[in-house]
């Protein structure tokens, strides 16, 4: 049991730093094998996808590893990891956003402002509904 255990952690664990590794050597592969813009609208998806994969996976283990300093440190953890997770899900989003329009040649500073302002709703969306499963 404590075999199982031990077993299942130290793949979470390697899944949780491994993965953005992954994706990003998966991404530089995909950039340098294909041209996106040439290729058509499969690769510019698979592009988005993976920009979407490398940022979230990034962002998980930088927050799973400043929750873990703050707990060897005594501080009060303030997030559940789960809730954790879901920030950094919908704060992925916003880079693939800002590459889109770019792509589009439709980026203003008018469009990064509502960007980010779609963020910070989908933030709070999380947080509150994080804050009523708690209750």
């Amino acid at each position: 049991m404590a075999d199982k255990l031990f077993a299942t952690q130290h793949i979470k664990l390697l899944a949780t730093y491994g993965l953005p590794f992954i994706w990003g050597a998966a991404l530089f592969i995909f950039l340098n094998v294909t041209s996106p813009l040439q290729s058509g609208p499969l690769s510019v998806l698979a592009t988005f996808v993976l920009i979407y994969l490398f940022v979230t996976s990034t962002l998980y283990a930088i927050s799973i590893l400043s929750l873990k300093i703050t707990n060897f440190l005594g501080w009060k953890r303030i997030l559940p990891a789960k809730t954790v997770y879901y920030l950094v899900s919908v704060i992925g989003l916003g880079p693939v956003f800002i590459l889109a329009l770019n792509t589009l040649g439709q980026l203003e500073i008018k469009d990064i402002i509502l960007v980010v302002l779609l963020l910070v709703v989908g933030c709070f969306y999380v947080l509150r509904r994080g804050r009523k499963e708690v209750l």
